[in-house]
Parts: structure tokens; sequence; C-alpha cells
């Protein structure tokens, strides 16, 4: 009974406060836990499905209507990768410190030739156009880390989920520009690579990112009693 109030009082006292976090074995599992947890988003696809309105349909209404034999509307599919929000989410999780770290073990993962990268590993994989993105990793949960250090409130999961997102796509086209203009490529293929890696990939990282960090309250709370 006594225990039971003690861990009662424990639940009550934590305030998801990050700097409170010490090297304990408890917090390297999750530290490893959120490496696999990255490793896993990588190889993961949500399929996503809507209508869309034919650019023809939009440029030159009049003859586009008279063609009875096309559709208005057509589908349009989107297979998107969780690995911004799972970053974003150890962000909330861990804190800037042991976020970085867990990051910091999944890329040295993969430059040491475990396949965990979406094309495989080695250090050659810095020469990949979206390896930007990657290392863009780093920066970004250790921000958004010291975002949401002292509580994980929606106010601070926009702001988190935002700077979080920005700072991985800024990085990620910048290095992609950097790979281009290294290998001569045309622009109309930077072009694809931008729209492929980020386009409208950065409102579903944002929307999923947010709601990643709100998930991560609650498990937070119950990991503490490992963490902590």
């Amino acid at each position: 009974m006594k225990s039971k109030k003690r861990l009662e009082n424990e639940l009550k006292q934590f305030d998801y406060n990050n700097a409170k976090l010490k090297l304990t074995f408890g917090v390297l599992v999750v530290v490893f836990l959120c490496t696999f947890l990255i490793i896993i988003a990588t190889f993961t696809e949500l399929s996503f499905s809507s209508h869309k309105l034919p650019v023809e349909a939009i440029l030159h209404p009049i003859r586009f209507l008279t063609q009875t034999d096309k559709p208005l509307l057509f589908m349009l599919g989107y297979q998107y990768i969780p690995q911004v929000p799972v970053i974003l989410f150890i962000a909330a999780l861990l804190g800037g410190r042991f976020g970085f770290l867990s990051v910091f073990l999944y890329i040295l993962a993969g430059l040491t030739y475990f396949p965990v990268f979406a094309l495989g590993g080695g250090w050659r994989y810095i020469f990949e156009y979206n390896f930007g993105y990657i290392l863009a990793f780093l920066p970004s949960v250790a921000i958004g880390g010291k975002i949401l250090a002292n509580s994980i409130s929606f106010k601070k999961a926009l702001k988190a989920a935002f700077f979080g997102v920005l700072i991985i796509h800024f990085i990620g086209v910048l290095y992609t520009t950097i790979i281009v203009v290294w290998h001569h490529d045309s622009f109309e293929l930077f072009m694809d690579m931008v729209a492929i890696q980020s386009g409208i990939k950065i409102i579903y990282d944002f929307i999923f990112s947010v709601f990643a960090i709100m998930v991560a309250r609650p498990i937070k709370r119950v990991l503490w009693l490992a963490m902590g």
C-alpha cells in the first residue's frame, strides 16, 4: 500500500523536465529502443490517397469539360515515411542530449555498413542526395528537445514541430543542392529530388510531428519510472 502511494506521489511530482534525466541503465535502454524505432520508421510506408483536379482542367476548363472521355477528378496516391515525426517524438521523450545520442547511434550504424538507411548503408552514403535530411536529424532533435525541456504543451509541440521540421528540410535541400552541383546534374533533377524529399511531405511532417510529440507526453510519464 505504501509503495503504491509512493509511486503515485512520484508520478505527481514529475514535471517532464528533461534536464533531470541522468545517464542510467534505464535511460540507455530507452535510447537504444528509440534508435531501433528510427530504423522501423525508415522502412515503414503510410499510404494516402486523395482526389486531385487535373492541371489541364485548371488551365483550359472549357476544352477539358467538352472532353467527356476524361474524368474530372483522379486519385492521387502518396507514400509517407514517418521518420521526422519519430525524431520529434524522441526529442520529446528523451530531451535534446539523449535524443541526440539516439539519433547519432542510428547515423553511426548506417555509416558503418549496417543497412539501416532507406538505400542501404556504408560511408559512401554521404554522397547520396538525401543524406542531408538524415544528418539534419541531429540539430532537429537537439533543438526540439530544448524547446520541450521544461514541459510538453500543445503550444510547445507546435513550436518544436515547426522548427524541427524546418531545420530538417532546410539542411536537406541545402545538402541536395551541394550534391547536385558536385555531380553537375541538371536543374530538373534537383527539382525532382526536392519535390520528392520535401514538397507536400513538409505538411505531413509537421502534422504528424505535433501528434507524435503529444503522444510522447503520457509515454514519457510512464517511462520516467525507468529513466528517472
